[in-house]
């Protein structure tokens, strides 16, 4: 009998953590987006925010691009015209443009790349990360890069 409440309390706990810890990843992912796109934090609910968010952003932008090598130079340049820019990548990093005039060339993606704050989920856990954005997304790819822009 008290292996079996031992066993229940202990569930119970688990349960309980994992509850905390998914209504952390809503609220880290919410206050990230907060001055860029107003959303629900259940529409950000589970174990991966960031690819929910990326839906609901993809309804609310002015406008999608789907970001590679070829047009990212364009497509930073364009994002100078909208009030703000959110790209996301993957399923795990969220990134917005804190200074498109504090650049630097990157090699890889042949452009010069912006500073950003990234909200990248590892593990499970979201680490917050300033840098040119270049390291940020990492290198070209066929990972799946999206900006969102907005009025």
């Amino acid at each position: 009998m008290k292996n079996l409440i031992k066993i229940i309390g202990i569930t119970l706990a688990f349960f309980l953590i994992c509850s905390c810890s998914h209504n952390k990843k809503q609220k880290d992912v919410k206050n990230f987006v907060n001055n860029i796109v107003t959303i629900d934090p259940e529409e950000v609910s589970g174990s991966q925010p960031i690819s929910k968010l990326s839906a609901v952003a993809e309804q609310k932008a002015n406008k999608t691009i789907a970001l590679n090598k070829e047009n990212i130079g364009q497509a930073l340049e364009e994002a100078k015209s909208y009030n703000k820019a959110l790209i996301v990548v993957g399923t795990h990093t969220l990134i917005k443009i804190k200074d498109f005039d504090d650049c630097k060339k990157s090699t890889a993606w042949g452009t010069c790349m912006p500073k950003g704050v990234a909200l990248i989920q590892k593990s499970g856990n979201f680490e917050k990360k300033t840098d040119y954005i270049n390291n940020l997304i990492g290198l070209p790819d066929g990972q799946e890069r999206k900006m969102f822009l907005f009025k």
